[in-house]
């Protein structure tokens, strides 16, 4: 199988953040497109490969799911995900264990009456989009502390 790189930013659980590429496949196991971020991240039992950029010099890492709690990405990756266009979108701000706030917009891909921020939180995949004005983000939910909806659409 075919692998191409990602480039994005990890923040780990003891605050570090570390710079490089994740290695993605052509095609998800359910054949819907190439696979994103968010289905590596969801789809890994334990830890994932990770090319680190590190003083020029180039090396593949570990990393436990368990101990990411955002990715950062360089592109709009979460506009791949099958049914983006017609998700209802809400704003929400977060707060992570780490302490961090993020304000952003999700796409809640339910039907009309189960599509609330509440839905959302309660969907089973840990890893999940958040789009803000600079940049798309995967945050890992089991590092949430709170919830905010900020505007009901």
């Amino acid at each position: 199988m075919n692998k191409r790189r990602v480039e994005a930013t990890l923040t780990l659980t003891n605050g570090r953040t570390v710079r490089g590429s994740f290695f993605l496949g052509d095609s998800t196991l359910l054949g819907d497109g190439p696979e994103r971020v968010d289905d590596l991240l969801n789809t890994t039992p334990r830890f994932f490969p990770f090319e680190c950029f590190d003083n020029g010099h180039q090396r593949v890492v570990l990393y436990s799911i368990d101990h990411v709690t955002l990715v950062t990405l360089f592109g709009r990756e979460a506009r791949e995900v099958p049914g983006y266009e017609v998700a209802r979108v809400r704003t929400i701000s977060l707060i992570l264990t780490g302490g961090e706030r993020i304000t952003g917009q999700i796409r809640v891909y339910q039907p009309d009456g189960r599509n609330r921020v509440s839905d959302w939180s309660h969907e089973p995949a840990c890893f999940r989009f958040i789009e803000t004005d600079h940049s798309t983000l995967v945050v890992n939910i089991n590092h949430v502390v709170e919830i905010i909806e900020l505007e009901h659409s």
